[in-house]
């Protein structure tokens, strides 16, 4: 348009006056006479008011198609048609005699390229939308799962890579069967030696599978609870008892310092059967008491169960003891376990049929490590192997350590004004404990509490 209205100048417009709108042009010098001259001026006159009003005409067009330009920017279809015809209208407020004959072609002009603007408009407005409508099939193609996967990658990109722990990867998961079965395998192969030195570094976990398990005791003793039932989700423990192997690389790799070496003592228990060697001439001695006495020990921690001139030589494949509520959370945090349940533990103990026993319904003191048993301290996590084992495989669940739960002591009183250290649930007995031991055996300690008869398997 502003190229248009550049032909319509000052200059151009003089010529084409003088060329073809001339009132002398064609007559002699005798029809023009004098009073052509005053002709000649009233034209001039006539032409320069012409010129003006064309060229105000311009300028106004000028101004509404600056005005235009701006609002097309914000307006859409429907409102940009109504407002060039509003709006761009070059003979709007003109009179009659203001218009003229001649003003009708330049009014005409300008209505065209006013339409030929529009049209632009309509195809840029054209082309935005088909933009916009092709965007949203675009979007559409993007459905939840690909925005998921999208999010996913973006917060892959802003956190670091999980790090799996080197138990975490060296854990292996199995079926119950196959636990059950293992044993017979090994020894036809004639692995068990081979095998036993691998699974120190090997843990395995047994698929317990959902269901609904007993729990509990039909004549509670102690601190056990009625019999009952219960309802579980299938999940995973730990075939034995975490080992003194096992932790000593989770310290290895954390450097993680226990409570017991925090406070600079633990708990030692000592029972009626007491074996102890000379190291200074290796001689073995063995003592039986009245009762089991317990100390707080200086020096006493996981590396040193029973205080600072006890080690774990020949003890790297005994259950860890020693360790708090707190330490075995932190374990299984590094792992990528956690701790069993008081029902998911027991429910692992008794089996689909809830037999008062791993092994089945009666008590057999020589199929774990009790008082009874005088070995006055730990044993190896396989030392009873097959004999005291679970329905589901597992072993070592009943004597050797008190394992601790994930579950809190539902009888805990509250103290009004002060917060109440937590106190949890442990299950299976240890070397300390007399009598017959069920299942449904239950003790209960502070979280921050450890000694030489505590420590804890895991679960996923």
């Amino acid at each position: 348009l502003e190229e248009e209205v550049e032909i319509l100048d000052e200059e151009e417009l003089e010529e084409v006056l003088e060329e073809e709108t001339s009132p002398t042009e064609g007559l002699g010098e005798e029809e023009g006479g004098a009073g052509d001259a005053g002709i000649a001026e009233g034209v001039e006159l006539l032409d320069e008011e012409l010129i003006e009003e064309v060229q105000e005409l311009a300028d106004e067009d000028l101004a509404d198609t600056e005005l235009l330009e701006e609002e097309v920017e914000i307006l859409d279809e429907e409102e940009l048609e109504e407002v060039l015809e509003e709006e761009t209208s070059p003979t709007e407020g003109l009179g009659e005699e203001e218009g003229g004959a001649g003003d009708e072609g330049v009014a005409g002009e300008i209505e065209l390229l006013d339409e030929d603007l529009i049209e632009e408009v309509q195809e840029l407005a054209d082309e935005a939308l088909t933009e916009s409508e092709f965007i949203e099939e675009e979007v559409e193609i993007l459905d939840e799962d690909a925005l998921e996967e999208i999010g996913e990658s973006a917060e892959s990109l802003a956190a670091p890579p999980h790090q799996p722990s080197p138990l975490e990867v060296l854990s292996k998961y199995i079926e119950a069967e196959e636990a059950v079965n293992q044993g017979e395998l090994l020894r036809e192969t004639q692995e068990e030696f081979i095998n036993q030195i691998l699974e120190r570094f090997m843990p395995k976990f047994i698929k317990i599978p959902a269901g609904t398990y007993l729990i509990g005791s039909a004549n509670p003793k102690g601190l056990e609870q009625p019999l009952r039932k219960v309802d579980l989700q299938d999940f995973y423990l730990g075939q034995s008892p975490v080992t003194n192997d096992l932790f000593d690389m989770f310290v290895r790799e954390t450097g993680y310092t226990t409570d017991a070496e925090e406070a600079g003592y633990g708990i030692v228990f000592e029972g009626r059967c007491t074996n102890r060697k000379d190291p200074e001439t290796g001689r073995q001695t063995f003592s039986l008491t009245q009762g089991t006495i317990a100390r707080h020990v200086s020096g006493a921690n996981w590396r040193h169960p029973a205080g600072p001139d006890s080690t774990l030589e020949g003890r790297h494949n005994h259950p860890v003891v020693q360790v708090s509520h707190h330490d075995a959370m932190a374990f299984a945090a590094w792992a990528g376990k956690r701790l069993p349940t008081e029902e998911e533990w027991e429910a692992a103990a008794r089996g689909a049929r809830g037999q008062l026993f791993p092994w089945g319904e009666m008590w057999q003191v020589d199929f774990g490590n009790f008082e009874g048993a005088c070995l006055g301290g730990t044993t190896s996590v396989e030392h009873f192997g097959r004999k005291g084992m679970s329905p589901f495989g597992i072993y070592d669940l009943l004597g050797n350590i008190a394992e601790w739960t994930s579950s809190l002591d539902p009888g805990q009183p509250a103290s009004p004004g002060k917060p109440t250290e937590k106190i949890y649930i442990l299950k299976g007995g240890s070397w300390i404990t007399g009598g017959t031991v069920t299942a449904a055996w239950r003790q209960i300690e502070r979280g921050k509490y450890w000694a030489n008869t505590i420590g804890f398997r895991c679960a996923v």
